[in-house]
């Protein structure tokens, strides 16, 4: 009786994943392919030490560590809140005019530019790198607790006569 009442369920879990798989998500922006270039491109003349935007703020661009420190003040990046993360308001320019980036005769970000860097944040700010390295410590513990699984059962085998 319980099952016939039941039944029902696996076909609603599945038509529940399907809605929730249907929404539409930005593409996975990375670090090093996406935001680098374009900071490299519109911010790492000012922002290198003993240039003007190191002098003033401390920020330094050298690479994605030193772009998480932030600068003097702060963090400029806060990872998977892009609307108070003070690098994405003053490239969208919601900050005082007088401190909008980049300064003077840069080059300003275009849209598409300004959209991968609010996607890498809200996205969490990770950098290829590390999260390559995290993958492939994971992936190792999980060999390892199978080795340890198989090696066990082997000797339970082996123990009864079983071969394998």
């Amino acid at each position: 009786m319980i099952s016939k009442r039941l039944a029902w369920l696996p076909a609603a879990a599945l038509a529940l994943l399907a809605a929730s798989g249907c929404e539409k998500s930005a593409p996975v922006v990375s670090y090093q392919g996406d935001v680098a270039p374009i900071l490299d491109k519109h911010c790492k003349s000012c922002h290198m030490p003993g240039q003007a935007g190191y002098v003033v703020s401390g920020f330094e661009l050298a690479g994605y560590e030193s772009l998480m420190k932030g600068t003097q003040f702060g963090p400029v990046v806060l990872p998977g809140d892009p609307l108070t993360s003070v690098l994405v308001m003053l490239i969208e320019g919601r900050v005082d005019p007088s401190i909008k980036m980049p300064h003077g005769d840069a080059s300003p970000l275009t849209e598409a530019e300004i959209l991968a860097i609010r996607n890498w944040v809200e996205q969490g700010a990770k950098n290829a790198r590390t999260e390559h390295r995290a993958v492939l410590r994971r992936a190792r513990d999980q060999l390892s607790l199978w080795a340890r699984f198989r090696g066990f059962v082997s000797l339970r085998s082996f123990r009864r006569g079983w071969q394998l």
